[in-house]
């Protein structure tokens, strides 16, 4: 968060860029555009807060290839959201290892990934 809110020429995160995890946050509601977050974060946001995700236009899920119980359980929640249309956002998902089919046809909808 630090290096892009540098590269955005901010001082430091909280105005433009901020971070969220279950311990700590740093982000202005009204300014803040980019909030990198942990998995345990986005996830408790998705379970307890749907109505506040719905804000969210894009999620990139990073270094998916790093399973956990809270990442796999994340990815569940992501394409359900997506599924039901529960939330608008755009989702990518990277990682330096990755086998991109796997990920893009479990994330599918219908035949449509873009």
């Amino acid at each position: 968060a630090r290096r892009v809110a540098a590269e955005m020429g901010e001082a430091d995160v909280g105005g433009l860029v901020g971070f969220r995890t279950i311990g700590a946050s740093v982000a202005d509601p009204k300014k803040t555009k980019i909030v990198f977050a942990s998995v345990e974060y986005l996830l408790r946001e998705f379970v307890d807060n749907p109505s506040k995700v719905r804000g969210f236009s894009h999620i990139v899920f990073d270094e998916v290839h790093e399973r956990s119980a809270d990442a796999d359980l994340l990815a569940l929640v992501l394409k359900l959201h997506m599924q039901h249309k529960i939330s608008d956002f755009k989702l990518v998902v990277m990682s330096a290892t990755f086998e991109d089919g796997m990920f893009s046809n479990y994330f599918q909808d219908d035949g449509e990934v873009s």
